[in-house]
Order: C-alpha cells, then sequence, then structure tokens
C-alpha cells in the first residue's frame, strides 16, 4: 500500500467519525426536545376543551338593617326588617334623640315588641322599664322622675292594668302621692291621695269587681280612711261597696291600657322634661 492510499483511509476515517458525531448529537437533541413540546402543548389542548366555573353565589343575609333619620339629618331609629318582607320587623329596634343618646330600645319578633321595653329620658336616666310579651303589656312597670327618683309603679296583665297603681312626690323620701287599684283595666277598691306631709287629702272606694285579689285596704273589717269628700257614704267595717248603679257604666282608667307595637308611644303617666299632666280628680 503507498503512502496516498494510506492517507486517503486516514481521511475517510476521520470524516466518517465527524459524522457519527454530528448523527448521534442531532439524535440527542431532537430526542429530548419532542417531549418537552408535547408537555407545553398537552396544557394548551385541555384547556380548549375545558369549561370556566363560574363563581361561587355569596347568599345574601335573611334581614336587613334599617335607618331613618331626622329631617335634620341626625339618626332618629335603627331597626331589622325581613328582606323578603320589609314591612315585617324582627331584632333589635333603637331610637335616638337629635342629640344622639338613646331614648328607646326594647326587640321585635315578627313585628310585635316581645322583650323588656326601656324608655329614657335625654339626660340618660332611665324614665320607664317594663315589659313587653307579644305586643302586649305584662307585669310591673316602673317610671322615674328626670333626677333618677321613682314616679310610678304599676302593673298590666294581658295588656290591661291589673293590682296597685302608685304615684309619688319627687322629694328625697319618695313620699306617696296616690294610691290606687285596677282589675282588668278599671278602677276597682280604694283610691287614695295625699298631701306631701302624708295626711288623707282626698279617699274614694270603687266597687270591687268578683274575683279581684284584696288590698289591705280593701279587705273586709279594715275600717276606712278618713275622707274629705267622696261624694258617697263611707262603707261600713265588713261591708262591701255599693254595687255600680244600673245603667251607668264604671269610670274608665285614667290612662289608656295596651301598646301599639308598630309605633309605641310613651308610657301611661309618662310626661316628657319640663311638662306635667294635669291629675283630674276621681269621679
Amino acid at each position: 500500500m503507498d503512502e496516498n492510499t494510506k492517507k486517503s483511509l486516514v481521511v475517510a476515517a476521520v470524516i466518517a467519525f465527524i459524522l457519527l458525531f454530528i448523527v448521534i448529537i442531532a439524535i440527542l437533541f431532537f430526542g429530548m426536545r419532542k417531549p418537552q413540546a408535547q408537555a407545553v402543548a398537552a396544557p394548551s389542548a385541555t384547556t380548549s376543551v375545558s369549561t370556566p366555573k363560574a363563581a361561587p353565589k355569596v347568599q345574601e343575609s335573611e334581614f336587613v338593617e334599617k335607618v331613618e333619620n331626622f329631617d335634620s339629618g341626625e339618626l332618629k331609629a335603627k331597626y331589622t326588617v325581613y328582606r323578603a318582607k320589609p314591612d315585617i320587623r324582627h331584632k333589635a329596634y333603637k331610637e335616638y334623640y337629635k342629640s344622639g343618646k338613646i331614648k328607646i330600645e326594647y326587640t321585635y319578633k315578627d313585628n310585635l315588641i316581645d322583650s323588656p321595653y326601656d324608655y329614657y329620658y335625654e339626660n340618660g336616666t332611665k324614665a320607664m322599664e317594663g315589659m313587653i310579651k307579644n305586643g302586649v303589656r305584662e307585669g310591673a312597670f316602673t317610671e322615674n322622675h328626670p333626677d333618677g327618683k321613682k314616679k310610678l309603679t304599676y302593673s298590666f296583665k294581658g295588656g290591661k292594668l291589673d293590682g296597685k297603681w302608685t304615684e309619688y312626690f319627687d322629694d328625697d323620701k319618695s313620699t306617696v302621692m296616690t294610691e290606687k287599684n285596677y282589675f282588668a283595666g278599671e278602677l276597682a277598691g280604694s283610691y287614695k291621695y295625699y298631701s306631701a306631709d302624708g295626711k288623707i287629702k282626698l279617699s274614694k272606694d270603687y266597687p270591687v269587681p268578683e274575683g279581684m285579689v284584696p288590698t289591705a285596704a280593701d279587705k273586709p273589717g279594715t275600717p276606712p280612711a278618713p275622707t274629705q269628700t267622696t261624694g258617697a257614704a263611707p262603707v261600713p267595717p265588713g261591708a262591701k261597696p255599693p254595687a255600680p248603679t244600673p245603667g251607668k257604666p264604671m269610670p274608665p282608667p285614667t290612662m289608656p291600657p295596651g301598646t301599639n307595637p308598630k309605633m309605641p308611644m310613651p308610657p301611661p303617666g309618662f310626661a316628657p322634661p319640663g311638662g306635667v299632666p294635669p291629675k283630674p280628680p276621681p269621679k
């Protein structure tokens, strides 16, 4: 083999080695790139066929808070109503003075007051407190003077005045001014009006209906209190009060029983600061 042949074989071997190296590199390069391209394309195919999910619906509250304002813009009242029935109140009710101080607070249950009922003077003193059940006044009520001293105590049964009613002078001792009794919303039994020194100025006995539990002054055997004038002869000890005159109705109660559950009025006997209602004598 001559020298030229040897050189040709060497050159051919080098070229073949270079070509083989290039082929191996190409196989490795394209073989690794293809799976990546498929992996990138896969999400694209999935996204094109999937349907976007709707955002979860926010559930609305069953109740809506309502607010009322004075004409001048200050908060007057706030309460809660049913969203589906906006004319029916439910939950807490609060009413305010223009100064922003609380005036009345109680709780509604399906448009009826069913909770303690509190009424305040603007100075923060509680003017009246009691209980209302299903829109009807029930049990003991108390009213106070603006300075916090006791003014009135009375009670209701089934929305009607029932039991002892006591009114007090606005003095340091809370001296009794008036004592009277109610039964099923009607005046019954003894009525007494006192002076500030504790002396009886006026006394009257009303017929005691059957079923009424008498107070100490109404029990048989209790001597009647001295009177200035009653318009009738005193009842002897142990005797029942005279029956009402046929055709003549019993005197009406001096304050309206019951409560308007939608817009409560001031409590019976309650007078705003600066004004005291006149006290008519009993008939």
